[in-house]
């Protein structure tokens, strides 16, 4: 809150940063929901452009957050989340 922030000794440019969480979210929502429920803009891209987006594992300066192999624990913790809340909305949406 006080004092100055120094900034990092380098800026890797070229560099992507993909939360693959989201990524996965976006792509089960674009597949399974119906595009009228939806409310998507003109031009957006179908559910086959999608699914091919979401396949696109590797690219040269691709970085997947929050993944780190020296530090896996927040990765782990955002996927349990993750599956607990979508299995929160499974069980709430057949219910009801």
């Amino acid at each position: 809150m006080e004092g100055c922030v120094e900034a990092p000794a380098a800026y890797e440019i070229g560099v992507t940063n993909r939360w693959l969480l989201g990524d996965l979210d976006h792509a089960l929502t674009r597949l399974f929901k119906k595009e009228r429920d939806l409310d998507l803009p003109d031009g957006f891209p179908s559910r086959f452009r999608t699914a091919v987006e979401f396949a696109k594992f590797y690219r040269p300066g691709l970085r997947y957050e929050p993944l780190s192999l020296t530090d896996p624990v927040p990765f782990f913790h955002e996927l349990s989340d993750y599956l607990r809340d979508l299995f929160r909305k499974r069980s709430t949406t057949t219910r009801g």
